[in-house]
This record gives structure tokens, C-alpha cells and sequence, in this order.
């Protein structure tokens, strides 16, 4: 153990003050309870804790009253620290760990509120280090002369030192060359020409996905007080090459802004870059704690990026961040003192509504900072090491963002490619590029912005019209096939409101849940009659047997393109003809019909609906396209939007993108090859296990689509297993997870009663590739083996 002595500073200076950057924060709760001193004076066995966390303890132990212990001790759920010094004197206790999960919040409290100070003794002389020192006058000084965190008592007995916070300054001086290579730079990268500099190590945000958590697991933050000599030699080496072109961070190992109120480094390093006219400073930050930065001397040489994404994935996996719309606040403030501002929107998290959230952002920072003051934009999706998912699942265990489909790629674990280009794939990102001064405008204003966007608006129907061959007042945006499907069915029904008959409707077991369940509702509400048809062994529905449910109050046939579970394409031709001739409507969904071999028939249709995100497209916008005249109940009324039949503010830039997607599918020569990828995958599985089935059709099926049933092995177990070798598959419609129950087409393929559960889907996209599926195949056979019963 190294020799040490403590000092506390008297030096004259302010304490540190809360940072601004906590714009979600709450004040911490007044009790003992929330306060962890590591100086006691309580009994040899109380490991360092505060007594009042002991009490809490103790009375846990003795009660198991979660909630009472929260309401009596008033614990500071707002403290995810705390949360988890209690989690480890309780870890015994799985009833205790798992209530008290649930009172883990975002809300913060100020970093810095409880820290200590160690410091290298070589380090103390240094006008950094006594600066330091004056702003946490109350803080005592530790001066080693070789700091190992490991041998330090105040984190002895646990087992993840991360959950002790990094509220201690480690001051240190740096050593060797002060300017280093980009860390992500590989051989297959492309030169952005951008070094690093770290002043400081380790940051005091928690985001859930920092790769910091799997490289840097230290409870500490580290200081370089040489920092003005580190700035020094940078200025030497930029000017030794006036010819060059540098751009330098100071973000790739901490956060730029969010220490730097206490630390008062940025000041002086904005000013020499200031002096230095062939050298960009770059400061990365997830804070808004902007005011030291104000009336610099910058030069237009220094640009402050704002890591950005929406307000809800914030608050659920960045502790201690200021919010985005703080964020953008604070680089409104500093464009308007002349500043660069740049906006990374990294990393991209796949999450329900995202498209509809990144555009509330777009739309923040188009209407806050000039385009003119806007540097550069950057997009990158959610990857990872390996190691950081079971440290980060371990501390935030209440985090779902790992619970996607990913693959592994580059040594990092990355959405499969399909979805990473369903997130910026290039067509549609370089169409909202075009679009961002005329798309916030709203189609239905007259002022000139709003009629740039009317016009977009319906440039992009005009376009789709085009491709799927049908009027343009034919298209009728929607949020999706699941609002489309609804309309038509709640739609028939009010057209029969008046008759004294109830409306028949005849589908098929085989259906997306947005039209059985809907259906079954309708039945329950008595406001339908409805006749579900069989399906043949490969779940396709025979054309006389709809012809043979046919009744006098017959209204409306809705058999989907593609069987959403099982891949079978439908007999529509078929189908449509029989409606025809007997005057009754014909609803088809198509959202996995567009892709498919079933895409020549949608005109044969009274009704067909469409989703983007099938289709390479965004989230959060489809069609419901009708060739009748027939007329439509608005499902959301109080506007005239869509020809009367969806009132609401259209979104211009998902129907632009829509367009692009459908106009990109046409000609794509890699999604004419996933074909044959998935009958590779399906070959290689079969020839080396026998324990997958085919459901569906053999021949006549989605050719992107695979779907198993999976013997003597249960799938949720398989799913999971899968997951863990970066392999993503899934069971059932991926809108009925959760239920427990067979789906409606596994019955009625009067599948073994043993197997209905364990079934198995697969699915392609243009962007994987020959490796990919190999390697997906050599793991699913292998799992399942090892996974089988009967092993």
C-alpha cells in the first residue's frame, strides 16, 4: 500500500456548483438515507456504508416491505448510486433487488456532490491542481505516490466499482505525446484527419451504451493538471506545420463540457486554437453547461458538438445528461456568439415511434440554430464490444436497448445491416437532406413554407401513384398497415350502421393480430358477424371456401398477401375474381406483400394497405391505397387531411421517404438476391438438423421469409440462446410478443400440440450477405442441439 497523507484545502473558493447539464433533475431527498460518507464512525462491520443506509437495511431485512421502507426513509430513488450500495448489502434478498428496481429513475442529482480528491504528490505544486482544490474547499486531498484504485479501502468488497459512482478527481500529470490517433480509426475506415487529446479520462454521465463502461471500469475521474503544458505542445506542433490541416477532440474519453466547470480547461484552449488558423478544436458534449464559453476568443476555430438523439431514449439510457432539447438550447446560445455547432446523432436506437421523435428534434434544432452556424451532422447505430453489454446489462438492469436483433460485425455488435439502413440508409437520408427548409412547414398552411411542404407532399402521392398504378387521391397516408386495416374494417361497418342486419365479414386464421384481434373485438361488441376460413396444410386459403362463406349481409374479404407468421402467399387472384363477380369488397394487407411475389396482384384489390418499414422504409407511416369508391369513416376526425378520412398535420418527410424507399425496391438488384440467400439458409439448416420443419408453403411462399417449428426445443429458450451468439430471430408475429398463447395459423395447421409454441421465423434483407448466413445457420443447428430435450 502506498505511503499517503491527507490534507484539507482552506484555500478561499467557491464549492462546486450544481451543473447546469441536469435538466431532467430532481433535488436529492433531505434524509440520511441519501448521502454515503466513507468516514464512520459506526462498527467495524458496517463496510463504509452511511448508518442511515444500515438502518434501511436492517429494517428491510426484518420487514421486506419495499414500499414502506421507501415511504418511511424517504430513500432517494433518484440516486441510481444509492440504489446500488443497497443492492449490494442485499443482494440475498431477490424480492428487495427486484421492488427496488422499479424505483430506479433518470433523475439526477449534481456529479459532484459527494466527491474526494487523490492526487499523484508529483501533481500538487501545479497551479491546475491548486485551482482545483479552491473550488472544492471542503473536500479532503489524499497525495499518493502511485495511485492504484485497487488497493484503496474505500472500494473494497465490491464486486463492480462502478456502483460506487466516479465522484472521486484522481489528479495525475500526463505522459508522452499529448495528441494521438482517432480510436475507432481502422484500415477499412476512411481518414477523417481527426486526433484526440485527453485532458481527462472517464466521465461523469451514465450512459447505458458508453463503451467507457467496458474499457475504463474505474470509480474515478482522471485530471491531467499539465494540461496547459499538453496545450502548449499541440500549438508548438500545429504551428511546425502551417501546410497541415489539424482537427482535434477532446471528447472521445469524457465529455468535454461536463467537468469543466470545476476543472477550467476549455478557456484556455479555446483561445490558443483561436491564434491557430490551420486547426479546428472540437469539444463533444452531452451537457448544456455553456456559460464558461461565452465572450472567448474563439476565431470561428472551435466547434461544439451536442451528441443528440430523442427526449424519451434520453431519459431512459443517459443518467445525468442534460435532456436534447437543453442540449440544443445551449448550442442556440453559443451559435449566437459565433460558435460552429455540431450535432451527432449517435448512437441511433431502434425503439417504437423513432422516426416521428428524431423529426421533433430535427425540427428543434432547424427552428434554434442557424444552418449557416451548422458544422456537419453525423449518424451512427447502436454497437458494441461484446464485454459492454453484460457490464452495462448488469448496472442498468432495467435497460432493454440490447434486446434487438444484431449481428456481429467489425468486432462490434451492430444492428443487422437491413435495419442499420432502415435507420440512415442513403437514398432516404440524402431525400431528407433536401428537405430540411421545407419540411416543417405544415401541407395545410399558406404561408410559403407551408405550401414548399403541400407541395412535397403531394409530389411524393403523385410518385407512389405511379409505381403502385393506381390515382393519385387514391393513396391515402397513414401511420402504418395496423391504422390502414382498422380504417377499412371500422369503415365497413359504419357504412351498415343503418341496417338492421349485422355486416359479415370473412377472413383467415392466417391474418396479422391488427385484423384478427380487431375482428374478434368487433364480434364482441356485437357490432359484426364474422366467418374465419380454413386454411390447408400450408396455410393457404382455399378460394371456394370463401366463395362457399359467402351470406346475404356479406361485406367485406380481407385475406393478407402474405402470411405474416408462416410466409404462404395467398391465391389472391383468386380470390379477387370470386369477390368481384359477387359484388362484395376485397381487403388485402400487403405489408409482406410488397417485397413478394404476391406484388403484381395489388390492383385486383377494392383495398390494400402498406407499411414503410417493410419495405426499407421509415417507421411510422404506411398507406391504405383503394381502387373503389367506396366511401371511408374517419377513424381521427377534426381535419379535412387526406381527403377527409384522417384529420391530423400530414408528415411530409416520412411520405417523401415512403416515395424514395418504393422507388429504390424497384430496381434493386441485392433484394433480387435474397432469394436464394434464404434458400441457402434453409438448405444448410435442414441438411444438419433434423429438428426443423418448414411451415408454410415449400414453393409458393415470401422469398426473404423462413419460418420453423422446432423439435423437442423451446423456442423462447432457443430466441434467447440465439441472442447471445448475435443471431436475432423471432416466434410468431412480431406484433403478438408476449402472448402466451398459439397463434390462430399455428392451430389451424393443426400443428402438434407440443410444437404450436416452439416455432421459429427467419427473415432476409438486401444488405446481408453470404458469410452472415452461413454463420447464422452453423449457430442455429448447434443451439438447437445442444438446447434439445432429448439430448
Amino acid at each position: 500500500m502506498a505511503q499517503t497523507t491527507t490534507t484539507k484545502s482552506n484555500t478561499a473558493g467557491n464549492t462546486a456548483t450544481k451543473t447546469d447539464s441536469a435538466a431532467n433533475q430532481k433535488p436529492s431527498a433531505s434524509s440520511g438515507a441519501s448521502s454515503y460518507k466513507t468516514e464512520q464512525k459506526g462498527s467495524a462491520s458496517s463496510g463504509g456504508y452511511d448508518p442511515a443506509i444500515l438502518r434501511l437495511i436492517d429494517y428491510v431485512r426484518e420487514n421486506n416491505d419495499v414500499k414502506k421502507v421507501v415511504t418511511s426513509y424517504k430513500f432517494d430513488k433518484n440516486d441510481p448510486i444509492g440504489y446500488n450500495h443497497l443492492l449490494i448489502c442485499c443482494n440475498e434478498t431477490p424480492l428487495v433487488k427486484e421492488s427496488f428496481q422499479k424505483y430506479l429513475t433518470n433523475d439526477t442529482y449534481d456529479v459532484f456532490e459527494r466527491c474526494s480528491l487523490q492526487g499523484e504528490r508529483a501533481a500538487s505544486g501545479y497551479a491546475k491542481t491548486q485551482e482545483i482544490i479552491g473550488r472544492l474547499p471542503d473536500v479532503p486531498v489524499k497525495w499518493v505516490e502511485n495511485y492504484d484504485w485497487r488497493t484503496d479501502s474505500y472500494f473494497d468488497g465490491t464486486t463492480d466499482p462502478l456502483t460506487h459512482g466516479k465522484k472521486r478527481l484522481y489528479l495525475k500529470l500526463y505522459k508522452g505525446a499529448p495528441v494521438k490517433a482517432c480510436p475507432a480509426f481502422t484500415e477499412k475506415a476512411v481518414c477523417c484527419n481527426y486526433h484526440i487529446v485527453d485532458f481527462v479520462e472517464n466521465c461523469p454521465f451514465e450512459c447505458v451504451y458508453c463503451i467507457l463502461q467496458a474499457i475504463q471500469n474505474r470509480p474515478l475521474i482522471t485530471v491531467h493538471v499539465n494540461a496547459e503544458e499538453m496545450i502548449g505542445q499541440i500549438a508548438e506542433i500545429i504551428t511546425k506545420h502551417p501546410q497541415k490541416n489539424f482537427r482535434i477532440g477532446t471528447g472521445e474519453f469524457s465529455d468535454s463540457l461536463a467537468t469543466d466547470h470545476i476543472l477550467n480547461i476549455n478557456p484556455f484552449l479555446v483561445e490558443v486554437f483561436g491564434k491557430l488558423p490551420n486547426a479546428l478544436l472540437e469539444l463533444k458534449t452531452k451537457s448544456d453547461h455553456v456559460q464558461p464559453l461565452i465572450g472567448l476568443r474563439h476565431n470561428g476555430q472551435t466547434v461544439v458538438s451536442w451528441s443528440v438523439g430523442t427526449e424519451e431514449m434520453a431519459k431512459a439510457v443517459e443518467y445525468k445528461t442534460a435532456l436534447p432539447s437543453a442540449r440544443v438550447a445551449a448550442a442556440s446560445v453559443l451559435a449566437k456568439d459565433g460558435y460552429h455547432i455540431a450535432f451527432h446523432l449517435d448512437p441511433i436506437i431502434v425503439q417504437n415511434d423513432a422516426e416521428s421523435r428524431y423529426l421533433n428534434l430535427m425540427e428543434n434544432i432547424a427552428k434554434s440554430v442557424p444552418a449557416e452556424k451548422i458544422a456537419w451532422f453525423s449518424m451512427g447505430s447502436l454497437r458494441f464490444i461484446p464485454k459492454l453489454k453484460a457490464v452495462a446489462e448488469k448496472r442498468f438492469p432495467k435497460t432493454d436497448i440490447f434486446a434487438s436483433d444484431f449481428v456481429q460485425d467489425d468486432e462490434k455488435t451492430r444492428y443487422f445491416r437491413p435495419v442499420r439502413e432502415k435507420l440512415y440508409k442513403t437514398e432516404v437520408r440524402d431525400c431528407i437532406s433536401e428537405l430540411s427548409e421545407s419540411i416543417f412547414g405544415n401541407p395545410s398552411s399558406l404561408h410559403s413554407i407551408g405550401r414548399r411542404s403541400s407541395v412535397l407532399l403531394n409530389k411524393s402521392r403523385r410518385e407512389i401513384a405511379d409505381i403502385l398504378c393506381v390515382k393519385p387521391d387514391a393513396v391515402i397516408f397513414t401511420s402504418g398497415a395496423s391504422e390502414s386495416n382498422n380504417l377499412v374494417l371500422r369503415s365497413v361497418i359504419q357504412s351498415h350502421s343503418a341496417d338492421n342486419k349485422l355486416p359479415h365479414i370473412i377472413t383467415s386464421p392466417a391474418e396479422h393480430p391488427s385484423i384478427l384481434k380487431t375482428l374478434r373485438l368487433l364480434v364482441s361488441h356485437r357490432a359484426i358477424e364474422l366467418t374465419v376460413v380454413p386454411v390447408d396444410r400450408c396455410g393457404r386459403v382455399d378460394p371456394e371456401s370463401v366463395k362457399t362463406a359467402f351470406t346475404p349481409n356479406t361485406a367485406l374479404v380481407t385475406i393478407c398477401a402474405v402470411a405474416p407468421e408462416i410466409g404462404t402467399i395467398q391465391p389472391l387472384e383468386h380470390i379477387s375474381a370470386i369477390c368481384k363477380n359477387a359484388g362484395i369488397l376485397f381487403h388485402s394487407d400487403f405489408s409482406q406483400g410488397v417485397r413478394s411475389q404476391a406484388y403484381p396482384f395489388m390492383n385486383m384489390c377494392d383495398f390494400f394497405t402498406v407499411s414503410a418499414h417493410k419495405i426499407y422504409g421509415m417507421r411510422g407511416i404506411g398507406l391504405l391505397v383503394k381502387n373503389t369508391d367506396y366511401p371511408l369513416s374517419a377513424l381521427i376526425t377534426g381535419g379535412d387531411q387526406e381527403f377527409g378520412v384522417r384529420a391530423g398535420t400530414e408528415n411530409t418527410i416520412l411520405a417523401v421517404a415512403l416515395s424514395t424507399a418504393l422507388a429504390c425496391l424497384q430496381n434493386d438488384k441485392e433484394e433480387q438476391k435474397t432469394g436464394l440467400l434464404m434458400q441457402s439458409l434453409h438448405q444448410l439448416i435442414t441438411e444438419n438438423s433434423n429438428r426443423f420443419v418448414l411451415t408454410g408453403h415449400p414453393s409458393d411462399r415470401a422469398y426473404f421469409h423462413l419460418s420453423y417449428t422446432v423439435k423437442d426445443v423451446s423456442a423462447e429458450k432457443l430466441l434467447i440462446a440465439l441472442d447471445m451468439q448475435n443471431v436475432c430471430a423471432s416466434s410468431g408475429s412480431a406484433c403478438s410478443v408476449g402472448n402466451r398463447e398459439a397463434s390462430e395459423i399455428m392451430l389451424a395447421l393443426n400443428t402438434p400440440p407440443e410444437l404450436t409454441m416452439n416455432t421459429l421465423r427467419l427473415t432476409s434483407g438486401r444488405y446481408n450477405t453470404p458469410d452472415e448466413i452461413q454463420t447464422a445457420a452453423k449457430i442455429i443447428t448447434n443451439t438447437a442441439e445442444k438446447l434439445s430435450v432429448k439430448s
